[in-house]
């Protein structure tokens, strides 16, 4: 008999018929869309075995609200999240337990909503500085141009750094990511001390970024930058040197990552049908130069456009979990140690919980709003107190971004889509996703 942890009896997770290396070989081919295929045959949730050691895969919205919301103290991060010290070092996305509770404290100021505010112009500023160098007519790479556009944001608003016009940061970003895309696609990356291809590029990436974040950390930074709370804080031996370098890695890598992609698979939808674009582009027409976070946050077109791109393309698509003790979820017994991957990417595009899921369909929010959904089934940032730090900051700038293209362009999909996709930390299109744009009259 299977037993809970407290004795009484419980129910035991489906696995897979085929051999584990079979299913590990599918999931790495297609990480993003092959889980899919196994919810369909097992369930919302299912057990895979690994050498003896137990790990879970789920779309089930009530997991998702049980392991990060209802039972998140008896969590902690996942190996695969672990793995990215290699790159951020032990920083807020990485760490765990008090640490995790001291920076997480330490850092949230920058990211209430007054602080957000205040940036509102930085964002109209570097939209507009990024749209001055199109052309009418002109085929635009989108993910190239909103990466050097978010990046520029993340290290002003963040970091108190005004790059300069030739510093870009993309190369590294792609040589970063495309090592943590892991063995075959499993996001078990080889040692860095292995000398191939993929290890050197990262290394040197990784090299890069430390080095312009140990610049970085030497640079006056306004007081109520995240930079700035950090230098004080070192100031006052809260912190050692080691431990702002890490927490500066986390804002370069993961400050503008999810903008810039959420951006470009929202401008690239728009772009393929007209009906869906200019709507949007009429509201943007209406808001002031400098619109509020809470203009930006109504139940208008822009803001529907924005909650349905971050729904259909969740660029954090997975989040995981390793459980501390010996737990029940929703019935079934799970062990200290094993590692528990929730696949919002899945969830989020089933038929199961979103009508028309695989379509971008902004309106679906004016019939069903975002409140009235079941806890846990909108994860795109994650949930309960990990939720992304940065995840109020990059929504507002995503609709200040939208807004500003909109005003001054059509936009005309030309590139094959959606994308192929890499799934690594984020979910980054292979090709360049292009775009012809047009003046608005």
């Amino acid at each position: 008999m299977n037993l809970h942890v407290d004795g009484s009896s419980a129910r035991v997770l489906p696995r897979p018929s085929e051999p584990v290396w079979r299913t590990l070989r599918t999931l790495g081919r297609s990480p993003l869309e092959a889980p899919s295929s196994y919810f369909q045959r097992l369930g919302e949730t299912f057990e895979l075995r690994i050498l003896g050691a137990p790990f879970v895969l789920t779309r089930d919205p009530e997991w998702f609200d049980e392991v990060l919301i209802k039972q998140a103290k008896s969590f902690d991060k996942d190996r695969t999240t672990k793995n990215l010290a290699a790159l951020m070092g032990q920083g807020l996305l990485v760490s765990d337990g008090p640490t995790w509770r001291e920076r997480r404290r330490l850092l949230s100021p920058p990211f209430l909503p007054h602080a957000i505010e205040s940036h509102v112009a930085l964002f109209v500023r570097e939209a507009r500085r990024v749209l001055g160098t199109w052309r009418p007519g002109e085929v635009i790479d989108l993910h190239a141009a909103m990466a050097q556009m978010t990046m520029r944001v993340a290290l002003s608003a963040m970091l108190g750094y005004e790059a300069a016009d030739h510093e870009h940061f993309e190369a590294h970003m792609a040589a970063a990511m495309r090592y943590f895309e892991g063995i075959a696609g499993t996001q078990v990356p080889l040692p860095t001390w292995v000398p191939t291809r993929t290890n050197r590029r990262f290394s040197a990436a990784r090299a890069e970024f430390r080095k312009l974040a140990a610049r970085l950390v030497d640079r006056p930074a306004p007081a109520d930058s995240v930079l700035g709370v950090l230098q004080a804080a070192l100031s006052a031996g809260a912190l050692g040197r080691d431990d702002v370098t890490d927490e500066v890695m986390t804002m370069l890598v993961a400050g503008h990552e999810t903008s810039a992609l959420s951006l470009t698979y929202l401008l690239a939808e728009l772009g393929r049908t007209k009906a869906l674009q200019e709507p949007v582009a009429d509201e943007a027409c209406r808001f002031s130069d400098l619109p509020t976070t809470e203009e930006l946050t109504q139940r208008g077109a822009v803001h529907r456009a924005v909650l349905e791109s971050v729904r259909l393309y969740p660029v954090a698509w997975a989040v995981g979990r390793e459980a501390s003790d010996d737990l029940d979820v929703r019935g079934f017994a799970v062990r200290r140690g094993t590692q528990v991957y929730l696949a919002q990417w899945s969830m989020q595009r089933s038929d199961r919980y979103f009508e028309r899921a695989a379509e971008f369909w902004p309106d679906r929010w004016t019939q069903r709003p975002l409140a009235t959904l079941p806890k846990g089934l909108y994860a795109s940032f994650g949930l309960g107190p990990r939720i992304c730090i940065g995840q109020k900051f990059a929504l507002v700038q995503i609709a200040v971004s939208l807004i500003e293209v909109l005003r001054r362009f059509r936009l005309e999909t030309v590139s094959p889509y959606p994308p192929r996709f890499r799934a690594s930390i984020t979910a980054r299109p292979q090709d360049p996703v292009l775009v012809r744009v047009r003046p608005r009259e």
